[in-house]
Formats: C-alpha cells, structure tokens, sequence
C-alpha cells in the first residue's frame, strides 16, 4: 500500500474519531451568552439583517453590556436558524463542528509546511496529520466546541491559520495580499487577529531570515528584522484598522468592554492564563466552558506567584532553544513555544 493512501486512509480514521467524540454533544442546548446573543436575540431571525450586521453593533446581543461588533459570528448564526427554521440547538452545533473539521484540515497542512522546513523525512506527512488530529480531538477543545457562541474562538482562529499558512505556503503570491484579506475578516469574528503579525514576525526571523532570538540584537542584523516589520506592515496597518473600526462601534454602543482592574494586575493574572491552558495540554482536567476567573489582585496570591515564574521559564527557554542554530528542529520547538506565548489559547477563559 502506498503511503499516500495509508495518509489518506489515517485522515479517515482521524476524522472517524472526531465524529465519535463529539456523537453526543449535537444536541446540548443554549448555555451562558446564548441566551442573549442567540435565543433572545431576534435580530438572528432575519436575513435581511446581514449587512447591517457589519454596522450596527446592537444587533450582536440584546444586552447593552454585551452589544460588540462581530459580524461574521452573527452572520453565520443568522444562517443557521434560517436552516434549522427556528432555535435547533442541532444545527447550530453541526456549524461550529463544521468550522472546527475546516480548522483542523488546514493545521495539517500548516504542520506539513513546518516540519518540512526542518526535516525531509518520509513520516513528516503522518507526524502533520497526528498533530492536526490531536488537536482536533483534545479535551480542552471540548470548553470551545459546545459553547455555541463560542464560535467566534474557532472563527478567529479559522482565518489566523487561514492566513498564516496563505503567507507561508504561497510566497510567490504574497504580493496579491489574499493573506491580508483573510485576516481582515478573522477580525470580524473576534478581537484575536492582531497575535498573527507577530507570529508571522517570529516565522520570518527563525524560518526565512535563519536568525535566532539573540541574533536580532546584533548590530548587523537590526536591518533584516526591520525587513521583517516592513513586509508586513500591510497586515498590521489593515488589521489595525478594522480593529479600531469593530471596537469603535462596540464603545459607541455603551458596551461595557475593558477591565475594571489596572492592566498590571490584567497581565499578571494573564500569566497564571498561560500556564493554566499549558498545564491543560498536557493534563486536561478542571474544565469549564465559563470559569468565572477574575482579575487578580492580591499580589500575594500562590497562583500569581506560579504565572509569573512559568512565564519567565517559558521565555529563557525561547532564548535558550533559539541560540542552537545546529539543531533545526529546536526552531519548530522554539517557533511553538512563541505561538503558545502569544496566543495563550484559542478559546477564552477571561470572560
């Protein structure tokens, strides 16, 4: 049997596998956000309303604390109950599954253009195909997939992969900017895009440039990063953009968005966020589709203490992986670590 189809007959299985995990979740119902941004909201119940959808930022919800612009999400729910003919729960979750099924394809072969940077090996395709799968099938995913409005998470990050791997497999056609325009409309979906210029940056520095984290500093090498930031100042002016256009129609609202606790204190309990969902890879347990965490504030708290420690480990391991040029595979280990640096997750856990 030839490895193609062996590929081909694992991408079937994985897929099989998937499906069977997720059988008995088609039916959960509306929890948490749902109710005032899909059972409530009659604005969903109107086709017509879809173009205004990318205006008006009232339509997303019926509670003025929760009134935002994301009008892809709106859009795809208004879809789903003109399917359905009403507030099926079924329909709904088939779509978000549906997205999810998207964005798992794709990160195979973003992992294929990874590891094949870094390897030739003939396993490179299956060792791709199990990491997709992995993801695609992890407990944590679970706190995203049957949280319906949820989906602005697997939307976003839909066209983050989407447009990273436009950039990365496509070179010779980055001059259309396709990937631009994917980002632009992963904005529409959630307020997450703006991580993607900066793993693009990390891409260009270990992947194109063959430079490390400490060869930036070096005085001959300050030119090829601002080469890096040139290239991709379409993506961060047209991501920038939009994103004050979305957050601009959000504050006209009254929407009640931002903290209520200094951003020292925010970036502080963010740490302990990325060790959380970190720990959560490796050991899914104390899974919630809404945690309710807060904002810490009492510096004294062990769980502040446990953030700030992880993330300082985490960032001398970047620098110390990126200095072993020798070893190239160190670079998919280390651009992996960043991603997880700057994405934290692909779902939220701060509400």
């Amino acid at each position: 049997m030839s490895a193609n189809k062996n590929l081909k007959y694992t991408g079937w299985v994985l897929l099989a596998i998937l499906i069977l995990a997720y059988a008995n979740h088609f039916n959960n119902g509306f929890h948490f956000d749902d109710s005032h941004t899909i059972v409530e909201n009659v604005n969903i119940r109107n086709l017509e309303n879809i173009p205004r959808f990318f205006t008006d930022a009232t339509l997303f919800s019926v509670s003025q604390n929760h009134r935002g612009l994301r009008p892809l999400v709106t859009t795809s729910l208004a879809i789903d109950y003109w399917i359905a003919g009403g507030l099926n729960p079924w329909m709904f979750q088939l779509s978000t599954f549906l997205w999810h099924i998207g964005l798992c394809i794709m990160l195979y072969f973003m992992y294929r253009q990874l590891l094949s940077k870094t390897n030739t090996h003939k396993w490179i395709p299956f060792i791709a195909m199990f990491g997709a799968g992995w993801f695609g099938i992890h407990t944590v995913g679970a706190e995203t997939l049957n949280y319906i409005i949820s989906r602005s998470d697997v939307l976003s990050t839909f066209f983050i992969v989407a447009s990273f791997l436009t950039y990365v497999a496509y070179p010779e056609k980055r001059k259309y900017l396709i990937y631009v325009l994917l980002a632009v409309i992963g904005v529409f979906a959630k307020e997450t895009v703006p991580v993607l210029p900066i793993l693009l940056f990390f891409y260009i520095i270990l992947f194109e440039k063959q430079l490390s984290l400490r060869d930036i500093f070096r005085k001959e090498n300050i030119g090829k990063a601002g080469h890096a930031i040139w290239v991709l100042l379409p993506l961060v002016v047209a991501v920038a953009c939009v994103q004050l256009y979305t957050l601009s129609k959000m504050e006209a609202q009254g929407a009640a968005y931002g903290m209520s606790n200094p951003l020292g204190y925010y970036l502080l309990t963010q740490t302990y966020v990325w060790f959380h969902y970190f720990r959560s890879f490796f050991l899914p347990y104390d899974l919630s589709a809404d945690t309710d965490l807060g904002v810490y504030t009492d510096l004294s708290d062990p769980k502040l203490l446990i953030g700030v420690v992880f993330v300082i480990m985490l960032v001398v391991v970047i620098f110390k992986t990126s200095g072993k040029k020798k070893h190239a595979l160190l670079r998919l280990v280390l651009f992996g670590l960043q991603c997880h640096y700057c994405l934290r997750r692909w779902y939220p856990l701060l509400k």
